[in-house]
């Protein structure tokens, strides 16, 4: 079988959907499929599609499924879709059938009762289970019309079985979110150049002013300034029936994305944006928060707001996975703000190790997501990461053209383990690193104190020489440089293949800079470097140079 309909309404050189390929190539697979689109054409409807005998069967449901086993739900029977078609998010010109934006709402396996999907239908009564992220349990599609290929025929209920995974939960209001990349319409139309404004009059408003209160602290307005160096949090509000005997059994070590050197795109893999801050594992126990950076270093005081708002979220213990960041005008991270302490500090929270009782490292990525998006519900700082595309290679342009620093491609179906793993790699938009600072130069100009810094990344446990930064300083920076450098002065270079010049100062590499640049030489030194902080969350040892180890 072969979605010929589907191909005679689209124009493939102007629409984004996929084109399918011959469903005889994708018979044999290990599971049957299903996926909820949620569709703003001309009005909402969400789109049920059933894959079966090498297509996937799909109805338009104006009013969305519904959990409640006492209401029926009219689905119209649409033109049969490619099976590639399963993956697809993302906008559809106004000129194509169905022009508007589609969000993969919901995905999973499914299961009919009678193993003959084609005679089911023709007979217009299909039984089947649903195994998705959000919808579940024994379902019915009973056709309603009559037979021979009139309007009538194509008109069904879809009604949901009373079960376990029955409920009067308005699903459609409280996870209006993609599952693919946890975007609202109006989120997807802005990265994918769609309508923003008429896709957002298809979110549910108070799921637009969360997010609006999560990325601006406030629903649009401006916040007081705050940075890292905030007043400590006020009294926190314990969650009820909670006490600080609470405890989780264990200390967590973060999870560390492999840096891939090109973009790529892999079924089954998520794609979230790459923040600029500081790493944090956040633990709530009781009513007590505690934030302790990548290496161990308390953060509590530093970041008290995140950490009074975490402490109000109504699990008992918690601990999620995420980063303190400081937001432009333009909603992109930026670590020079937030180590200036301009703007609102917030937490982008991307993964969930604990959750009341249960220890979720060794769960799938999706199973600890949605742990995460429970546990924060009503977060005022707390949001979580933003997932870009489904697609890598569209994500890597949503991420360039937003100016991101870059994306973290993850492997859905892997757990959470210690330590750097290669089931999680991130792709550089921009390009910052780290480097350890091995000494300066002597003063030019007006410029007291030093000139520039010399910096230094690790190979075979010796820093190697990658060039000087001399940008990027105020004179209340080289201050507070000079007292960190003074104690470190070292009469020799720490390098395995120190510069020759004179007018150096060597330091003892105990400290860790970040530093933008344009690009590499061809002799391994940096292109046009601007010094961007220190960071004391990362040791020189992982100063590491590209393509090696650190």
């Amino acid at each position: 079988m072969f979605p010929t309909r589907y191909r005679q309404k689209r124009r493939f050189d102007t629409t984004s959907e996929p084109r399918g390929e011959d469903g005889a190539k994708r018979r044999g697979r290990r599971a049957a499929r299903f996926v909820v689109h949620k569709h703003r054409a001309s009005r909402l409807h969400y789109d049920l599609r059933l894959e079966a005998d090498g297509v996937l069967h799909s109805w338009a449901l104006p009013k969305g499924p519904s959990l409640d086993s006492s209401v029926k739900r009219l689905a119209m029977q649409v033109e049969d879709h490619p099976v590639d078609h399963a993956s697809f998010e993302g906008t559809i010109p106004q000129s194509e059938s169905g022009g508007g934006t589609m969000m993969l709402w919901d995905r999973g396996t499914w299961r009919p009762d009678e193993p003959d999907v084609a005679h089911a239908i023709e007979q217009g009564e299909l039984k089947f289970s649903l195994a998705g992220e959000k919808l579940r349990g024994s379902w019915v599609l009973v056709r309603t019309g009559g037979r021979g290929g009139g309007r009538d025929d194509r008109t069904w209920l879809l009604i949901k079985h009373r079960d376990e995974a029955a409920s009067e939960e308005d699903i459609g209001e409280t996870q209006p979110c993609s599952v693919a990349t946890c975007r609202l319409l109006a989120q997807i139309a802005h990265d994918e150049g769609g309508d923003v404004a008429h896709a957002a009059s298809a979110d549910p408003p108070a799921a637009v002013q969360r997010l609006i209160r999560a990325l601006r602290v406030g629903n649009g307005a401006t916040p007081p300034r705050s940075g890292i160096r905030e007043t400590p949090a006020g009294r926190r509000r314990p969650t009820k029936g909670a006490t600080r005997t609470a405890r989780i059994p264990f200390r967590g070590v973060p999870m560390l994305a492999t840096l891939s050197d090109r973009p790529f795109h892999r079924t089954g893999w998520v794609h979230e944006e790459k923040y600029d801050g500081y790493r944090i594992l956040a633990y709530k126990e009781g009513a007590h928060a505690t934030l302790l950076s990548r290496n161990a270093k308390d953060r509590t005081t530093s970041f008290a707001a995140i950490a009074a708002d975490f402490g109000r979220l109504s699990p008992r213990t918690l601990l999620l996975d995420g980063e303190a960041v400081a937001f432009d005008e333009h909603l992109v991270s930026r670590f020079q703000l937030l180590q200036k302490g301009h703007g609102p500090i917030v937490f982008a929270a991307f993964d969930c190790l604990y959750l009341d009782g249960h220890d979720l490292r060794g769960e799938p990525l999706g199973v600890r997501r949605a742990a995460l998006e429970r546990a924060i519900a009503g977060a005022e700082r707390i949001f979580p990461a933003r997932r870009l595309a489904g697609n890598g290679i569209a994500a890597l342009r949503i991420a360039k053209r937003r100016g991101f620093e870059g994306l973290v491609a993850k492997d859905a179906s892997a757990p959470y383990v210690s330590g750097r793993s290669r089931r999680w790699l991130r792709v550089k938009v921009t390009q910052a690193d780290e480097f350890v600072v091995v000494g300066y130069t002597r003063p030019t100009g007006a410029r007291s104190r030093f000139g520039a810094l010399l910096l230094g990344s690790f190979r075979d446990g010796a820093p190697l020489y990658v060039g000087k930064v001399g940008t990027g300083f105020s004179g209340e920076r080289l201050e507070s440089l000079w007292r960190r450098f003074r104690p470190l002065v070292r009469p020799s270079s720490a390098l395995a293949d120190p510069p020759r010049a004179s007018g150096l100062t060597w330091l003892e590499p105990q400290l860790v800079a970040q530093v933008g640049y344009t690009e590499w030489t061809a002799d391994r030194k940096l292109r046009q470097p601007v010094f961007l902080g220190l960071r004391d969350d990362k040791s020189p040892a992982e100063c590491a140079l590209p393509g090696t180890a650190p």
